[in-house]
């Protein structure tokens, strides 16, 4: 069960270039005049305007392409027009069919108000932040994913993109909830695949206020889950779906206003397959994982769940294997008040994760497959600490004489003023910055804390 496949997208060369104001001044009129293959790129600004690739496998990308500059990101927003989505896939693009680079936001639709894909499409989604996007009202129907819609088959790869503050409140013709996906829902045997993205602040009235599936499967690896609300799980929604878990963190999802809630990290609905793996669910609203109706298979392995399996309902038809590697002990984040789930140095979550990921019976020790960047056992969550260089076994102790005293915290200063000893240890939150946070952590070391 265990094989796991990550996608990654480098360097793909493309034939002609458009420039969009200079060549073109929209970028529909671009990607019109375009052939497969072709590149487009768009200047900073705002463009008011929805775009639809019409079945053409091109890359449409701001600046970001050229120096892999984050503001370009920021600078360069497609706001769509009302009713229909910012950004159409739906006649069969593959993963040739590139967006890059782009702010997706203030999209109004009935489905997929950022961005669609439908019939088959499985365009690249890279480098995006998809965000205030909102579901119009329409009591007729049932409303999913404000900031990206799938169905039909459709299969993205979305890689190193945000989804923030999507969301997608529409009630029925009794004021029933009906709405699913606040920032994502697949739907239709689609199956979409996710890399270091985060989803975070999306709400739906109904089904999974981060993402919703239906009749689909997704991957999620190294994604962050946190600060999403619905009643029927805040963070995550499954229904007759298959769910794998990598290396993510599912943290402070929630039902917000609404009067019942079952699964405040995921809820489980029809016949389900999920694998959990070197992941975090900590402080989810009620409990983290909630099934009923239908038989779930669940595999949860090498995380670290709050509560432990006292945390996850299921009922009688459902099968759980919790395995004994699991944790339940404190992740120790380093702000999660703001948001920041780094590991501090003493997390239990360090060197805790599978040593033989990809499951070929070699472990960690000899398998780089098996190992986080610095070489070392991989860790639970989306963030590892980095071991390198200045990774200290005695965090504190900057002076090396064993004992964490007054001593070190005088050090510390001369390293905050100066730079003239060796700061490794000084380092207690594990923000790459050596400062007056690192000196309270270390008094609160000594006065035993």
């Amino acid at each position: 069960m265990k094989r796991i496949t990550i996608f990654l997208l480098i360097g793909i060369t493309y034939a002609t270039v458009i420039n969009i104001p200079i060549d073109y001044s929209t970028i529909q009129e671009g990607i019109n005049a375009s052939a497969d293959g072709d590149t487009v790129i768009v200047a900073p600004g705002i463009y008011n305007e929805s775009i639809n690739f019409i079945g053409k496998n091109i890359l449409v990308t701001s600046n970001y392409i050229f120096d892999e500059d984050s503001t370009f990101i920021e600078s360069t927003v497609l706001r769509g027009e009302s009713w229909i989505s910012t950004v159409t896939f739906e006649n069969g693009e593959t993963s040739n069919a590139i967006l890059s680079g782009f702010t997706i936001k203030d999209g109004f639709a009935l489905f997929g108000a950022g961005i669609s894909c439908t019939n088959n499409s499985s365009p690249s989604l890279l480098n995006l932040i998809i965000k205030d996007n909102e579901i119009l009202t329409n009591p007729d129907l049932l409303a999913q994913g404000a900031g990206l819609f799938c169905e039909n088959h459709s299969s993205p790869i979305v890689q190193n993109t945000i989804f923030d503050h999507n969301w997608c409140t529409v009630s029925g013709p009794w004021n029933e909830p009906t709405c699913f996906g606040g920032a994502i829902c697949l739907t239709d045997s689609s199956n979409a695949v996710f890399v270091d993205v985060v989803i975070k602040n999306n709400s739906a009235n109904y089904g999974g206020g981060g993402i919703s599936i239906f009749n689909s499967a997704a991957s999620l690896i190294n994604t962050q889950i946190y600060n999403n609300s619905a009643p029927l799980g805040g963070g995550i929604h499954v229904d007759s779906s298959e769910l794998l878990i990598v290396n993510s963190n599912i943290i402070e999802n929630n039902f917000e206003n609404y009067p019942w809630q079952l699964g405040g990290g995921l809820a489980g609905y029809g016949d389900n397959s999920i694998y959990f793996i070197n992941t975090i669910m900590w402080d989810n609203y009620q409990s983290n994982m909630q099934f009923f109706e239908g038989s779930n298979d669940i595999l949860i392995e090498y995380s670290d769940i709050e509560l432990g399996i006292e945390s996850i309902f299921i009922s009688d038809s459902d099968v759980l294997v919790y395995s004994d590697n699991n944790l339940s002990s404190d992740p120790l984040f380093t702000d999660p008040e703001n948001n920041e789930y780094n590991l501090q140095f003493n997390s239990p979550c360090i060197d805790s994760g599978d040593p033989d990921l990809d499951d070929d019976g070699i472990t960690w020790e000899n398998d780089h497959d098996d190992q986080d960047p610095d070489g070392t056992r991989m860790d639970i969550g989306a963030f590892y600490f980095d071991q390198t260089g200045g990774y200290c076994p005695d965090q504190g102790d900057v002076s090396g004489d064993g004992i964490v005293d007054v001593i070190d915290i005088v050090q510390t200063v001369e390293c905050i003023l100066n730079n003239t000893n060796d700061c490794s240890c000084a380092d207690l939150d594990a923000n790459g910055t050596i400062d007056v946070i690192d000196i309270v952590m270390m008094v609160e070391l000594i006065l035993g804390s």
